[in-house]
């Protein structure tokens, strides 16, 4: 059994957006169990959840959205929480994107880290692959397979010969998840 988990302390950090160029002060505070990610626009005073249903954008960089509310560039941030396996934090943000900062998640991933994470006294929820799902649009694939654990295998292709194919597969834990 997994329990739900959260960050210990607030973790603030700055900086300037990648696709706005707009700078933006983001502070990560622990959220109580089953709250899951709630980013909140401190400038526009909004609550935007970190759901599939928040997706307003996905040209060049992830955009969540909520009556007229947007965060931009959320996928970097939104990995290391998972990759770190935080169910339960809240996102303040004075603008609309999130800070590229080292342009990985390492920097974040450290910060977290070095800040410490608590567990949370309520089982994780989760969901467990069965079977194979497969979803198709155009030439771009994707697919889930049953496992025990987090397998994640990727594989790109560009028309171009200096990049051509590249592949990558891992089995994800908190652990390899700040190594890699």
């Amino acid at each position: 059994m997994r329990l739900q988990r959260t960050l210990k302390q607030e973790i603030c950090f700055e900086g300037i957006g990648l696709h706005t160029g707009r700078f933006a002060e983001v502070c990560l505070k622990p959220a109580p169990r089953d709250t899951g990610i709630i980013f909140i626009r401190t400038d526009k005073n909004m609550e935007i959840k970190a759901s599939i249903g928040s997706v307003s954008d996905t040209a060049f960089a992830t955009t969540l959205g909520y009556n007229g509310a947007k965060i931009r560039t959320v996928e970097h941030l939104l990995a290391v929480l998972a990759g770190l396996g935080l169910d339960n934090v809240f996102i303040e943000i004075n603008g609309p994107e999130i800070p590229i900062l080292d342009r990985s998640s390492m920097e974040l991933t450290s910060l977290i880290l070095k800040g410490g994470i608590a567990k949370q006294s309520k089982k994780r929820p989760y969901i467990r692959i069965t079977s194979p799902v497969v979803l198709t649009d155009g030439h771009a694939e994707i697919a889930a397979f049953p496992h025990k654990g987090r397998r994640i295998t990727y594989r790109i292709h560009f028309n171009h010969h200096l990049l051509g194919e590249q592949n990558l597969s891992l089995d994800l834990t908190e652990e390899n998840f700040a190594l890699e």
